[in-house]
């Protein structure tokens, strides 16, 4: 069974907003959000999987990019196409972590260094164009030792949530609730939230896949209803948010 395709091996593919409307959601991450290519299905991003979680007259713009960590969308492009997306009122849903550690000059941060400083300057920035943050860490990689589920993101989690109760913004560990529920399901129930397919169960991986980061379509709905879940039990004041489903 072939490995997991790396991050650096997947391509760049913003999404657009799916609708116009008066306010929009917008999605700032990497591939477990980002809108995938027909020729990687069935890997899906839990972005693609948000919209009926929103509430009427919103819209979804998923601009979540395969491989991005907090240094590469400042520089590739992808945050200014946000900004010139983004109109007063809107949200911007901010998700990185698991591309912070990669060891190439465009990704690599230091989680209490760069990390923070990208994260602030992001903030900046949208608010400056009217927009209002979330942080969410990283969705759990599936690493089990012993049965039980292995923290893979180091600090970035941690360090994201002291600029956002240093920058008051809303912030969630989806990282922690992710693990939790990968324990609760166990080693091997854990898979079928993520790409592991057998031989000749999909035309795109005839040889099957066995991918712990990336999920599979029943995964990215199961997840997205997790991230709704956990912004509306905390912050359900938020406009974005729609009626439970």
């Amino acid at each position: 069974m072939p490995k997991a395709r790396k991050e650096s091996d997947m391509v760049f593919n913003p999404g657009e907003p799916i609708h116009h409307s008066s306010r929009t959601l917008h999605l700032l991450g990497d591939s477990t959000c980002s809108i995938k290519e027909s020729r990687y299905r069935p890997e899906t991003g839990w972005g693609e999987e948000f919209s009926p979680f929103l509430a009427p007259g919103w819209s979804l713009a998923n601009w979540a990019v395969n491989g991005l960590s907090t240094r590469s969308v400042l520089s590739s492009g992808v945050f200014d196409k946000t900004l010139d997306s983004l109109a007063a009122g809107d949200w911007v849903i901010v998700q990185f972590g698991h591309n912070e550690p990669k060891p190439d000059e465009e990704r690599h941060t230091d989680p209490w260094t760069s990390f923070t400083e990208n994260l602030k300057l992001i903030v900046t920035r949208i608010r400056e164009n009217g927009g209002n943050p979330l942080f969410l860490s990283s969705i759990a990689r599936r690493q089990f030792i012993d049965g039980k589920a292995q923290h893979t993101h180091g600090d970035y989690p941690q360090a994201m949530k002291q600029v956002a109760l240093k920058l008051d913004i809303p912030y969630i560990d989806i990282n922690h609730v992710t693990m939790d529920i990968l324990d609760a399901m166990g080693e091997e129930t854990s898979k079928d939230i993520f790409l592991h397919l057998k031989p000749e169960e999909s035309p795109n991986y005839p040889k099957g896949c066995a991918d712990d980061t990336h999920l599979c379509s029943w995964g990215a709905l199961f997840i997205a209803r997790i991230i709704y879940e956990q912004v509306a039990s905390r912050f359900c004041d938020l406009p974005f948010l729609g009626s439970t489903i």
